[in-house]
């Protein structure tokens, strides 16, 4: 097996190189974990070292959106897409169309299933909103969570953290998000709650790994009648990555939070 790129020193390229990509099996951490046979998801990578020439031989740069289906066999390495992307900046292209089919038939052997590709071109980079803080209760203020601790009954249950921590199973580098949690049943403990999902402090994990180990284990403890849990992690290299996981429910983008 090749050593993957992630964690080792490497050269920028300077032509179009489709094989930097590498993937890495979903199956691997998902072989300790109860996940249910109903679970819908996706991963919403966000891309912004994305360059390339047009016919005129005028260098052309859009931010990448890719939504990765959870069912995809594998997810691709991070640095090895990063460097991916800049391969392209010396290629010509006609027009964005051409762009994304390039991106697509490259991503789609390494993923097991194709990508939902799309660009957000330079004009269109002023109208990207903000949101505001997330809906439902902040995990991080202890005055709230001791005022109640079990979340009130009623039929949806949001709660929020700007404190989750998480490494790099390869680089040991840490990672942050913002991670909500969305359910309807049963109310919880949220002392309880909260102490878990800070307990990933030094968990070492991809993004999607520590998001589908949170969604297991609250699945399985929790028993909600339906569950979604996301994380908007904070960009490195160039890319941010939000998967999102879901069960009873449809799974929802994460909005683009201020520290992304």
């Amino acid at each position: 097996m090749t050593p993957s790129l992630l964690g080792q020193p490497t050269s920028y390229p300077t032509v179009y190189d489709p094989k930097l990509l590498e993937g890495i099996e979903r199956r691997l951490a998902r072989q300790s974990l109860a996940l249910p046979a109903g679970m819908t998801g996706f991963d919403r990578w966000m891309c912004y070292e994305l360059s390339w020439l047009s016919d005129q031989n005028h260098p052309q740069c859009a931010v990448l959106c890719m939504d990765v289906p959870e069912r995809t066999p594998c997810i691709v390495e991070s640095k090895s897409l990063k460097l991916y992307l800049n391969s392209l900046y010396r290629s010509h292209f006609s027009d964005q169309e051409e762009v994304l089919a390039c991106i697509g038939k490259d991503m789609t052997p390494i993923l097991g299933s194709p990508p939902l590709l799309r660009l957000i071109a330079p004009e269109l980079w002023s109208v990207q909103l903000i949101p505001e803080e997330p809906l439902g209760l902040c995990l991080d203020s202890s005055e709230q969570v001791g005022r109640c601790s079990l979340s009130e009954d009623g039929q949806t249950h949001r709660v929020w953290t700007d404190q989750f921590r998480s490494l790099c199973p390869v680089t040991g580098q840490p990672d942050w998000a913002t991670l909500e949690v969305v359910w309807q049943g049963n109310p919880v403990d949220l002392n309880r709650l909260r102490s878990f999902i800070w307990s990933f402090r030094e968990h070492a994990g991809f993004h999607e790994q520590c998001v589908e180990a949170i969604f297991a284990h609250l699945l399985n403890e929790m028993a909600p009648e339906t569950l979604m849990v996301r994380a908007s992690f904070t960009r490195r290299g160039g890319i941010d990555i939000s998967p999102c996981r879901a069960f009873g429910c449809d799974a929802e983008p994460a909005p683009r939070r201020f520290r992304q």
